[in-house]
């Protein structure tokens, strides 16, 4: 029997909130693909979406023997599978454990793992340590306007309680909600969400995230310092990992560590106390304020697997190097016809398992859904070398394909 069942339950943090219909929204359907390269021949992925053949001898020439027997999870039969035991998932919430007919007391409890992932129990987990944090929650679209109408200085940053890597966020430079907006913003009431946080938006310096590992004790059995790139809406784009937590010396001085490990405690001690178990992550960034360098160390909390912990898996399976970076590139096929073209065109820093070192494409260029071929709209790439010089340089390299 296959000895781990991967499922990138990508459309976790809307489902959380409600949403329900995500199997045709073709971004989460992309990412549920994510999860193939770490996959073993023998393994099953689950994913409403399959890689095309060319992929699988891309990996294949790569060194990588990933799984092709992928499943959707609507015909995914639990009771035909029953001795599984092995489980890989993005995250524990109702539609996951549902649809894999998980056994009570294999998974934390997914009504804390819901609370833990909220905005709202991130906002008055801050507001405990910082009462003048500027973070405000609103419950409906009427106190969402009221308390915009307040606010004097602009512009802000509107956030549904659920939602990951920038979505339900707004950026707002004015006093009045254009009819547009209110749609959106009233979508995920309806939707997905009960309310929203409203905060200052502030001029980003750094964006980083900490992501640990705890036991059912509340313990940190690992801990991972990451470097983030978010856009200015809060998109994610690419994570810097080493694997410890040497990178916070290249974003945080003596205080901001200080800062950052109290945040920390207090997140896990409230995780243990709801017996969740298992990766955590909070997200936070350094920012200018009338000249000076402040930090916001718990801007988001992840119960969840995260990008940062994708990449720290894909380094500890295919390098030893001592950095790696997720770098999501917008696919040009302009720049990349096929999979030779894209070889070609990363010459000698293309990835080599017998050193570890090179660039790896982490997802296919085209997929299928159903009767559909899609063409991929991001791709994943991970770089892998021994010093942040040789990191830059292949970003660079990156950028200039999307280009």
């Amino acid at each position: 029997m296959p000895s781990t069942l991967f499922y990138l339950n990508s459309g976790f943090d809307i489902e959380l909130g409600g949403y329900e219909n995500t199997k045709n929204i073709p971004i989460l359907n992309e990412l549920s693909m994510n999860y193939v390269v770490l996959s073993g021949r023998e393994d099953i992925v689950l994913s409403n979406s399959v890689p095309d053949d060319g992929f699988y001898r891309y990996l294949e020439k790569n060194g990588i023997s990933a799984s092709q027997n992928i499943i959707s999870p609507e015909d995914w039969e639990m009771e035909s599978n029953s001795d599984m035991k092995n489980f890989q998932l993005w995250g524990y919430n109702e539609p996951a454990v549902k649809m894999l007919k998980l056994k009570e007391g294999s998974y934390p409890p997914v009504e804390s793992v819901r609370e833990l992932n909220s905005r709202e129990f991130c906002h008055f987990l801050k507001h405990k340590f910082n009462p003048d944090c500027g973070s405000q929650i609103c419950y409906g679209m009427k106190e969402l306007e009221e308390t915009i109408e307040k606010i004097s200085d602009f512009p802000v940053v509107i956030k549904s309680f659920f939602g990951s890597s920038g979505t339900g966020m707004m950026i707002r430079d004015g006093k009045k909600i254009s009819r547009k907006e209110i749609g959106r913003l009233s979508g995920f009431l309806n939707g997905m969400s009960t309310g929203f946080i409203v905060e200052p938006w502030r001029e980003r310096t750094a964006d980083f995230s900490l992501g640990m590992m705890i036991d059912s004790y509340g313990k940190i059995t690992k801990k991972y310092f990451n470097v983030l790139k978010n856009t200015e809406k809060g998109i994610f784009r690419s994570v810097l990992v080493s694997g410890d937590s040497e990178l916070a010396g290249l974003i945080l001085n003596d205080n901001g560590n200080f800062e950052l490990d109290r945040y920390a405690h207090a997140v896990t001690e409230e995780a243990a106390a709801k017996k969740y178990y298992g990766y955590i992550g909070i997200d936070g960034y350094c920012f200018n304020e009338k000249g000076k360098t402040s930090i916001e160390p718990l801007s988001e909390i992840n119960a969840r697997n995260t990008m940062a912990g994708y990449v720290i898996q894909l380094k500890s399976q295919y390098s030893a190097c001592r950095y790696a970076r997720l770098i999501i590139s917008r696919f040009s096929s302009s720049n990349i016809k096929d999979y030779g073209s894209l070889e070609e065109l990363l010459s000698f820093h293309k990835f080599d398992i017998s050193s570890g070192e090179g660039i790896l494409l982490c997802n296919p260029l085209y997929y299928r859904t159903g009767d559909r071929v899609y063409k991929t709209l991001y791709l994943n790439f991970a770089v892998f070398a021994n010093s942040i010089h040789q990191i830059d340089e292949y970003g660079m390299m990156i950028a200039k394909m999307e280009s």
